[in-house]
């Protein structure tokens, strides 16, 4: 068949690292925590620095590995068996002499023979090696693949495969996942990140780029090193001007036009002509392909087929990415998407122009992509066709919380489209309530009210878009003017206006028409009305609101067993179907429920589960939720807590307004102050207005906060002013029924009274609140009382067998945590203890982990602290008596 002299020795040669290395942390901590798994796949375009990545990882950890550099010359099973064979003996050199025999014999061996052959091979091996199949895409025959996943359905004991390839390769990579038997990098561990980019361009000429260009160079490359490179070579990136720094300018280079004209002269014209009419669509697969090139194919009697046209681009590079583990859904890169584009647009006629454009929209909305559709139809400024569209769309966008899709839809409109159109204005209205801003979708209401009377309330659906702006003012009403009487009138206008199509405004406005009741001293009344609703309706969205307001009457009330019950069934619905928001708000409502009644951890696992749908749901619900994670997590990782309070900032100071950013910094002294009693949550205390302005689901509030913070202080000044702040949430409480915020605001009085010494006064108190909690179950409320000053009211005073209960249950809970509460380490303490146990000095842990040492010294310091102890073996010692 052909000897050992046909060999190129260069194949089995892994390039060497570039001098200009940025070293890939995040890749390599994956690999270091996937040290396991028998198959690693790097897939991703050309260009990405696969290889790299692959020759950084084996040198940094001196893994034996062989290397095999592919190409079409080894797609043929005996030349690939041949060459992975003498592969693995450049580090084995007694490994299968037989195979090697056979594959240079005239002998015909299938797949089946190779793979027995090969796995007796593999069971006598020794030791770990790895074999890398570099550039894999280059193989097509189907036995090679066959013969690899036939050697990897079992894990081999000794072998790792690692490949790099443009495209997945066939294997089952979804049954490999959930063996845990693949580690896959990807594009989105591949791309350089900002601090990456920014290393880049100093290995590159020690000049770094302006720092405000960083971001902007992320964005438009996308993390690929082939277009740093070239905006490396164009130096875009030195410009003194921030004006240049932009995504235009970067597109506009020359040397970056330069590449595409002379990348698209190289072409044949039939592939040139693909290239550029692809380039009409963002993203493409094979259905949209023929659509688009059927009229040329008919034109010239033959066509490229999509396999052969996407073979022909990605072996030559030519800029298109995969999407997804599929083989028919693909992209130009963004850096080049516009300029290919930009020649698209020069170069053919405008009839077919528009004609393709028209097909690829008609496409578009056949196949639910609705933000491509009208883009396109705007573009062809068809905006009443656009419009149609949207408006076709937006029933569902609501129904199904895609805030983001709408979104994107607002953005394509220009803002005189947008407040000429009752539709828009409305929908804009919505998007400002969904992220927050309140008064901006306030101060929209007397233009919209004006639109829909002058379009004359006879007309179809008129009425329905009143009924909407009075859901909108009910909202206003409820949480902000605080007018209960006002609020419950517009609801209820809103439910006779709202016609069916629109389900989602109708849950919302039993939402407040529910809620203006419970305020109003009603439940019972309300609890009724949502009870005939809920068997009248067979709407999942409007039952999963009717559910989400007795969540807030449950929660108001303090009835914690009916909130329980209810957001289980909230939760249920909403993942049957496929209802994020009402699945996101029922996890907040058991979370609630879970923590007025101590139960930690249950609660911790519910304000987790909100946290990752929080993007489905309003974002004042995220915040509520985001203020509970925060109490919770001081004692389960102050870097995730950091990382939320930041979060949380950036929101409010970009999206929510005054009353978001009052809000962060109201949890953020909090938390501080439980944890150190900082002197700027005091401070805070003291300056901050105590208006009893609260929103009625609130999980927590300024007021109660700043009361809880200024009480605990102990001094007298303080502690006076917060009983003056807690005297007026008693009246403000009282008159809007919130039975759960007034519980608290009574045990804070305990607090501020026994600081002044006023013990029958704080007695007083505290049989209020527990007069309120025992019958509720409002467990945790009580917390913010000392274990002794629980246990002196219970031996001291006259209490209820109820009460004494209750108390008895509340101080065997704070005994158990006392009793079994173990210190709890961040992820970075935890690495870095690792590292302690091997026995490394500060310098080499901050080299390991690419920190500084003074960072390491304070993470140390942390721990010691944490441990109660004031060296390294005693640190050992009392992790190990707490397995830690």
């Amino acid at each position: 068949m052909f000897s050992n002299e046909k060999l190129i020795p260069a194949k089995f040669q892994a390039p060497q690292l570039p001098t200009d290395l940025v070293v890939r942390t995040a890749i390599i901590d994956k690999l270091k925590k996937n040290t396991d798994t028998p198959i690693y796949l790097f897939s991703a375009p050309s260009g990405y620095g696969k290889t790299t990545a692959v020759i950084d990882w084996l040198h940094r950890f001196e893994l034996p590995y062989c290397w095999l550099s592919l190409d079409e010359e080894n797609d043929d099973l005996n030349k690939f068996v041949h060459y992975m064979i003498t592969a693995i003996q450049r580090v084995i050199p007694e490994f299968g002499k037989e195979i090697d025999d056979i594959t240079t014999s005239s002998q015909e061996i299938s797949s089946r023979d190779y793979y027995i052959m090969i796995s007796n091979a593999l069971d006598a091996l020794t030791h770990d090696v790895y074999l890398v199949l570099d550039d894999y895409h280059f193989i097509r025959t189907k036995e090679i693949h066959d013969l690899l996943n036939k050697l990897f359905r079992f894990s081999q004991q000794h072998l790792k495969l690692v490949i790099t390839s443009r495209k997945d390769p066939p294997f089952p990579l979804s049954t490999w996942r959930m063996k845990n038997k693949l580690t896959e990098i990807r594009i989105r561990e591949l791309k350089f990140n900002s601090r990456e980019i920014d290393q880049f361009f100093q290995n590159q000429d020690h000049e770094e780029p302006l720092k405000d260009a960083i971001k902007t160079i992320e964005k438009i490359t996308e993390g690929w090193v082939t277009a740093l490179r070239l905006l490396s070579i164009s130096g875009i990136h030195k410009g003194h001007d921030q004006k240049l720094l932009s995504a235009s300018s970067m597109k506009s280079d020359k040397v970056l036009l330069e590449l595409v004209h002379g990348m698209l002269i190289k072409q044949d014209p039939q592939v040139r002509e693909r290239i550029l009419r692809m380039s009409v669509a963002a993203e493409f697969d094979r259905e949209l392909y023929q659509l688009i090139t059927s009229q040329e194919d008919e034109r010239s009697g033959s066509g490229l087929e999509f396999d052969e046209f996407i073979d022909i681009l990605l072996n030559s590079n030519l800029f298109l990415i995969q999407l997804g583990e599929g083989h028919d859904k693909f992209r130009f890169h963004h850096l080049f998407h516009d300029l290919l584009l930009q020649n698209f647009l020069k170069e053919v006629p405008q009839q077919e122009i528009r004609s393709i454009y028209g097909k690829v929209a008609l496409w578009y909305e056949e196949n639910d992509q609705v933000e491509k559709c009208v883009e396109i139809l705007l573009k062809l400024d068809q905006k009443s066709e656009a419009l149609h569209i949207f408006t076709k769309r937006r029933a569902k966008i609501f129904e199904h919380s895609e805030w983001q899709l709408l979104e994107k839809l607002l953005l394509l409109f220009d803002k005189k489209t947008i407040d000429g159109s009752l539709i828009l204005g409305l929908s804009n209205a919505w998007w400002y309530v969904f992220k927050g801003d309140i008064n901006g979708m306030i101060s929209m209401l007397p233009n919209l009210e004006r639109q829909c009377l002058e379009a004359g309330l006879l007309e179809i659906n008129k009425g329905h878009y009143l009924g909407e702006i009075n859901v909108l003012k009910a909202y206003a009403r409820y949480n902000f003017n605080i007018d209960m009487l006002v609020c419950l009138d517009h609801a209820s206008t809103a439910l006779e206006l709202l016609t069916q199509d629109n389900l989602y405004a109708i849950g919302v406005a039993w939402v407040f028409y529910g809620g203006a009741l419970q305020a109003l001293g009603k439940s019972l009344v309300a609890k009724k009305d949502i009870m005939i609703r809920l068997d009248a309706s067979s709407s999942p969205v409007v039952r999963s609101n009717l559910y989400l307001i007795l969540c807030y009457i449950h929660w108001m009330d303090g009835n914690i067993s009916e909130l329980s019950a209810v957001s289980s069934t909230l939760i249920n619905l909403g993942q049957s179907h496929h209802l994020k928001e009402a699945e996101a708000n029922g996890y907040y409502f058991s979370g609630c429920a879970n923590f007025a009644k101590n139960r930690r951890t249950e609660a911790l696992r519910d304000f987790r589960n909100l946290y990752d749908l929080r993007h489905f749901t309003l974002m004042v619900h995220r915040f509520f939720g985001s203020a509970a994670l925060a109490f919770l997590l001081p004692e389960n990782d102050t870097d995730e807590l950091a990382d939320l309070l930041k979060e949380m900032r950036l929101n409010a100071m970009e999206r929510g307004g005054i009353q978001y950013v009052g809000f962060v910094q109201a949890i953020t002294a909090a938390v501080n102050w439980v944890k150190s009693k900082s002197p700027e949550s005091l401070q805070w205390a003291m300056e901050a207005k105590h208006l009893p302005l609260l929103p009625m689901s609130n999980f927590t509030s300024n007021p109660m906060l700043q009361s809880f913070i200024l009480s605990s202080s102990g001094h007298k000044d303080h502690v006076e002013r917060a009983l003056e702040i807690l005297y007026d949430c008693e009246v403000f409480l009282k008159k809007h029924n919130n039975i759960n915020f007034l519980t608290q605001t009574y045990v804070l009085r305990t607090l501020a009274q026994l600081k002044l010494g006023e013990q029958k006064a704080a007695f007083k108190d505290f049989q209020l609140a527990l007069e309120l909690a025992v019958p509720r179950g409002l467990y945790s409320t009580f917390l913010t009382l000392k274990y002794e000053v629980l246990s002196d009211f219970l031996q001291t005073s006259s209490l209820s067998s109820d009460a004494q209960k209750f108390l008895e249950e509340i101080l065997r809970s704070l005994r158990f945590r006392r009793q079994n509460k173990k210190p709890i380490l961040s992820r970075r303490e935890k690495e870095i203890f690792e590292l302690i146990r091997e026995n490394l000095t500060n310098k080499q842990i901050g080299t390991k982990l690419y920190i500084s040492e003074k960072t390491v010294k304070r993470h140390i310091a942390n721990i010691y602290k944490k441990l109660d102890v004031h060296n390294r073996n005693q640190a050992i010692d009392k992790a190990e008596l707490f397995s830690l």
